[in-house]
């Protein structure tokens, strides 16, 4: 057999490896909705490589337990099973592929961990990403926050804040200026002489 032969069998077996070709955050380690959103879709997308999915996991990093907590599970052509430890009995469903969507957010659930593992018979795939709830703004489309909101709101908070900095500054100055004059004239009324150094 040629070698081009044996190229061709293994670029071929690489493309047949099961992989993610889509995450939440596109690839970034996080994702960001509405703190009022009330729920939140976390959608994955996988290429199967001609393997067949056993099932597909969802799990949630625990910091007080420092582990990984089953969350949910979807066995292939099976209902969904929700697990109580996890706290998310009743707020999880699943759809097509590896989408799970939660429901009643809270400030409780910012800043968790979530994994997604999708087993094969042969293997095992996960990808995590972090939950990030923004402040309430104005645009919210697609259970998505646009990161120009995000950024438009960083930079209100340190105008807001360098404007605050500045009238402190300026009150603080003023305010040793009275000071200063206001010793010029005890000095006068005490010291008898000629102090010109405030005039």
């Amino acid at each position: 057999m040629s070698l081009s032969f044996f190229k061709a069998a293994l670029l071929y077996t690489a493309d047949c490896v099961p992989s993610f070709n889509a995450t939440p955050g596109n690839d970034s380690h996080y994702f960001s909705v509405l703190e009022d959103a009330g729920f939140v879709t976390l959608s994955w997308d996988y290429d199967a490589g001609g393997e067949t999915v056993r099932y597909v996991d969802l799990l949630v990093w625990n910091s007080w337990l420092n582990q990984l907590l089953q969350v949910a599970r979807k066995p292939f052509n099976q209902p969904l099973q929700v697990f109580d430890a996890s706290g998310y009995s009743g707020r999880v469903t699943f759809s097509e592929r590896a989408t799970f969507t939660i429901s009643n957010i809270t400030r409780n659930d910012d800043g968790k961990k979530f994994k997604c593992q999708v087993y094969f018979n042969s293997k095992t795939i996960s990808r995590s990403i972090g939950l990030i709830l923004a402040g309430k703004l104005s645009t919210f489309s697609n259970n998505r926050v646009s990161q120009n909101c995000i950024y438009r709101q960083l930079e209100i908070r340190h105008s807001w804040k360098s404007g605050l900095v500045s009238v402190v500054m300026f009150r603080l100055v003023v305010s040793l200026f009275s000071m200063s004059r206001i010793f010029y004239v005890l000095l006068l009324c005490i010291v008898p002489g000629d102090f010109t150094v405030f005039k």
